[in-house]
């Protein structure tokens, strides 16, 4: 079954709807297979689509495993079908939604070695919102904020414009970069030294904000500055023991810490 275009005759309410996409995946947070669920809508083209009943995604059995996948929306007329595909779309500002050609692309997924539907996620404008593990195998840049609700891994890095949000852990094997903020729980010392790396040069201080806990004491650290020379210095107020402290991170350390610094 395909989805129907809905007829709206109001040009201001067509203009409004520009990019508009309220859409369901079910088995969002599973890696079983997922439809689009009935009551969701998509504009595309100008057009806005409804599906009135669960909406089958084609393509799956065509794609070989360990694939990134993308679901897009495919218009015949008034009718509208739903694909998986590997070719990567990009976004559209006339549109704005993300497109291959005339192909709306609504979200992605993750196709495993074992062929299972891994890390859903949606497109919210230029956002991504997951609901499960976010795996990636490669490097990764995101221009607005990144939201997962499960964990993150990545064996590559993590280049986000805006704000990092995970619920779960947060595993990252060359640092968490959001510019100049690098978040994360449960994170090595070794991958917090990548991460400050990319945005200290030897012998650099940075005035910064935020805090570190240590995971194996419960300490925190209230962080004023990081300055890297040698080692990696975060330096600011220790709340267990009421005086300034600088903790010193070794790029071979394998100590855990949460942590959350701007700079």
């Amino acid at each position: 079954m395909a989805g129907s275009q809905v007829e709206v005759a109001l040009t201001a309410l067509e203009k409004q709807r520009l990019g508009y996409q309220a859409i369901s995946l079910t088995e969002f947070d599973t890696d079983n297979e997922p439809e689009i669920a009935a009551g969701s809508k998509v504009e595309i083209g100008g057009a806005l689509f409804e599906f009135s009943a669960l909406e089958s995604i084609t393509g799956w059995a065509g794609i070989g495993n360990s694939n990134d996948v993308y679901i897009k929306l495919v218009v015949a007329g008034v009718a509208v079908t739903a694909e998986f595909t590997t070719s990567a779309p990009t976004w559209s500002t006339s549109k704005q939604g993300w497109y291959d050609a005339l192909d709306r692309y609504i979200g992605g997924l993750y196709k495993d070695a074992s062929g299972d539907y891994t890390a859903k996620y949606l497109y919210e404008g230029r956002d991504l919102i997951h609901s499960a593990t976010l795996l990636s195998k490669g490097n990764e840049t995101i221009e607005g904020d990144l939201t997962v609700e499960g964990d993150i891994n990545t064996d590559g890095d993590a280049l986000v414009a805006g704000a990092v949000d995970c619920e779960g852990q947060g595993d990252f094997e060359h640092g968490i970069m959001s510019k100049c903020r690098i978040s994360g729980n449960n994170v090595t010392a070794a991958t917090i030294c990548t991460a400050l790396g990319a945005h200290l040069s030897a012998g650099e201080y940075a005035l910064a904000s935020g805090y570190v806990k240590e995971d194996a004491t419960g300490n925190a650290i209230i962080v004023a500055y990081v300055r890297r020379s040698g080692f990696y210095y975060i330096g600011g107020y220790d709340t267990a023991n009421t005086q300034h402290r600088e903790l010193v991170l070794s790029s071979a350390g394998a100590e855990t810490f949460d942590l959350s610094i701007s700079m």
